[in-house]
Formats: C-alpha cells, sequence, structure tokens
C-alpha cells in the first residue's frame, strides 16, 4: 500500500509539472502572437554591473532581468562631461561633474541617435498593435456573422413553426 501511495504521489507531482510546462507554453505562444504588441518589446536583457559591489539604481524596475532599450545609449555616463580631478580626501582621486559644462558633440549625436531609435520602436509597436487588432476585430467580425446566420436560421424555424401552429388550428 505505501509504494501505491508512493507511485500515485509521483504520478501526481508528473502531472502538476506538465500542467506548469502547458501553461508556460501557452504564455510564451501569447508573446510570440503579440508581436510587437507584446509588453516586453522594446526591453532589452539587462547587462551586469561592471562593478563587483551591487549598485542600487532607483530608475530600474521590478524586473531585474531587462532594461529599457535606448539603442546606443548604454549609461548616463556616455553623455555627461565630468569636470577637473580633484583630490578627494581619502577615497584619492574623485571626478567632479561639471553641472554647467555644455555637452559635447558626440553626446549630443548619441542621444538624437537614441530618440530615433525610440521613435523608430514605438512606431514599429504600434503598427504592430494595429495589426493584431485588425486581426483580432476581423475574428470577431467573423463570429458575428456566424452569430447572425444562427438568428437568422431560428427566426426561420420560429416563422415556420408559428405557420404550422396556424394550420393545425385552422384543422381543429
Amino acid at each position: 500500500m505505501m509504494t501505491r501511495k508512493k507511485k500515485m504521489e509521483q504520478k501526481e507531482k508528473e502531472r502538476d509539472e506538465a500542467l506548469l510546462m502547458k501553461q508556460k507554453a501557452k504564455s510564451l505562444d501569447d508573446m510570440l502572437a503579440l508581436g510587437p504588441g507584446a509588453p516586453t518589446y522594446g526591453r532589452r536583457k539587462r547587462r551586469p554591473a561592471a562593478t563587483t559591489v551591487a549598485l542600487e539604481d532607483d530608475d530600474a524596475s521590478d524586473d531585474n532581468v531587462s532594461e529599457a532599450d535606448l539603442g546606443p545609449l548604454r549609461n548616463p555616463d556616455q553623455i555627461t562631461r565630468t569636470g577637473e580631478v580633484s583630490f578627494g580626501g581619502s577615497s584619492g582621486f574623485v571626478p567632479i561633474q561639471d553641472k554647467n559644462a555644455e555637452p559635447t558633440p558626440e553626446a549630443i549625436d548619441l542621444v538624437i541617435d537614441a530618440t530615433r531609435h525610440i521613435a523608430a520602436g514605438i512606431v514599429e509597436r504600434t503598427r504592430g498593435a494595429r495589426g493584431v487588432l485588425f486581426g483580432e476585430m476581423a475574428e470577431s467580425k467573423e463570429v458575428l456573422q456566424g452569430v447572425a446566420n444562427v438568428l437568422e436560421v431560428l427566426g426561420r424555424r420560429a416563422r415556420d413553426l408559428e405557420a404550422q401552429q396556424r394550420q393545425l388550428l385552422k384543422n381543429f
């Protein structure tokens, strides 16, 4: 009896795992079907930090696996200019960020390229969402046409039954 119980528990565990796998596969198919309309579109895999110390990022989303895809713009250090290097006490030389410094032409070009990349992504996502919407609308139209056909048949059948009932009443 103990081995039978153990086998039953094993089969239950296998069923639960199969159900989980089935649900995962379905959710992936749903995401792929959305294409550019998927919520993960416009995100890229988060790159590991260059330091060994974990940095706290206030702008980071709850999802530590991905980050916003800004094209060539990877981090804010690419567009900020630092001022002169000064002695920072016990920690050695610390670069001080100059708040009044003008951005470099390379930084401006980088921001413009990142903006173009984001705009192109928005346009592509909008077109994809439009395609998904039109596909859903076409499918809804087919379903509604099927319902209209069924209602038409039911209406004809109701009129036929009414005519048969009047015919029977005339005979009695």
